[in-house]
């Protein structure tokens, strides 16, 4: 008796330490946010934000202008996250980091986007998180239209990744997949703006990495989607003020990692005490602590080497930033440490977009720029004249 009394109250020091210490809801997520290296999500310091349409957005589609509002709008001020504004840029420009956030239309491709429909530029302090130039290109290789609402894919379209750079099925010819909505991509494009990762398992959110040719059944953030930006804002006083007021984001989350391990602890202080029945029951009442902490199913973020594994792991051993115009390129010496091919070679040398410089970082894409030490996932891909050559694999 005494036994069965120590196990429920073991297990309901686990729950209760899970719910107090950590404050972590029970409930699942699929979003995913973006975050700096010291924890603390990326995010807008600025209670307001102007977004530019550059002269080239006016060549893309009948309408593109007002379409591009339209798809802003159920972002904006959001559970403490920033009022977005959309007008015309007063002069053209190129993207890069200018402390201008402009969305650009390139109609024979751009090279940072690769087969992407769109690619997000975001450069933020890497200290405090705070975001202080995003652009965001539309990639001209795809038709874009806004689509009547409601219209739905034909059976045989291709999904293709808003930014992530990858054909899915067998498609071609990417001017014959067909016309993508363009208030679909530019929402899903804000939501990195603000601060958002791709979602890579839940097909609902706008923030779902797949769009397919002649979908337009979603183009508003989802509740899992504004559930993210929420996350992101937390910290937010209730009082805004104007738009020179500023956000406090919330303390670094911790990862699910460390909570087992605490709450792990814990059940190991019980049974080396000698309290041996209730092993059984204290491990049960562990797990269901753990699932209550975790909230279900473990979900990496898409940069996690464990998310999805390349041909090799490799470690950064030296980065050198590259002399460019426009977004950043960073070259990257890597040594292989682990090769799941036939071989790989002692070293790698690869170029990819984005970087460091002093504490501003730029991602291009989800990819975030890695530093000497780290250790990340590399795939081997075929060259022009047949020989293997290898890139990051969330670069593009």
């Amino acid at each position: 008796m005494f036994g069965n009394r120590r196990a429920r109250s073991l297990g309901g020091s686990v729950l209760a330490m899970a719910c107090v210490l950590f404050g972590v809801p029970s409930v699942a997520r699929a979003f995913e946010v973006k975050d700096a290296s010291n924890g603390q999500p990326i995010h807008w310091e600025t209670g307001s934000i102007v977004l530019q349409t550059d002269s080239s957005v006016d060549g893309l589609a009948p309408g593109a202008a007002a379409a591009i509002a339209e798809a802003v709008s159920p972002w904006s001020a959001v559970e403490g996250g920033p009022g977005i504004s959309v007008q015309p840029a007063a002069s053209p420009s190129q993207p890069a980091y200018d402390s201008r956030n402009v969305v650009y239309f390139f109609p024979q491709g751009y090279e940072a986007a690769g087969s992407a429909l769109a690619i997000t530029i975001v450069s933020y302090d890497d200290t405090s998180g705070a975001i202080l130039d995003t652009d965001i290109v539309l990639n001209g290789q795809y038709a874009f239209a806004a689509l009547p609402a409601g219209t739905t894919p034909a059976p045989w379209a291709v999904p293709i990744a808003n930014d992530g750079g990858k054909l899915v099925g067998g498609a071609c010819s990417r001017t014959a997949l067909g016309t993508f909505d363009l208030i679909h991509v530019i929402a899903h494009e804000t939501g990195h703006c603000l601060g958002l990762r791709d979602e890579i398992e839940a097909h609902a959110p706008v923030m779902y990495v797949y769009t397919l040719p002649g979908d337009a059944s979603r183009r508003t953030p989802t509740d899992d989607d504004l559930d993210g930006l929420k996350d992101i804002y937390a910290g937010v006083s209730s009082a805004r003020g104007c738009s020179s007021s500023t956000l406090s984001p919330k303390a670094p989350r911790l990862p699910p990692l460390v909570l087992a391990i605490a709450l792990g602890t814990v059940a190991i202080g019980w049974v080396v005490a000698g309290r041996r029945r209730v092993r059984a029951h204290g491990s049960l009442a562990l797990a269901g602590a753990l699932s209550v902490v975790i909230g279900g199913p473990v979900q990496m973020h898409a940069g996690s080497a464990k998310s999805k594994l390349g041909d090799a792991t490799a470690r950064v051993m030296s980065v050198r930033d590259l002399e460019t115009e426009g977004p950043w390129r960073t070259e990257v010496t890597l040594s292989p440490t682990e090769c799941r091919i036939s071989a790989c070679p002692s070293s790698v040398t690869l170029t990819h977009w984005g970087g460091r410089r002093g504490h501003v970082v730029q991602q291009v894409g989800d990819f975030t720029p890695p530093r000497v030490g780290d250790e990340i996932e590399i795939v081997a891909e075929k060259g022009a004249a047949g020989a293997s050559r290898f890139r990051a694999l969330e670069d593009r």
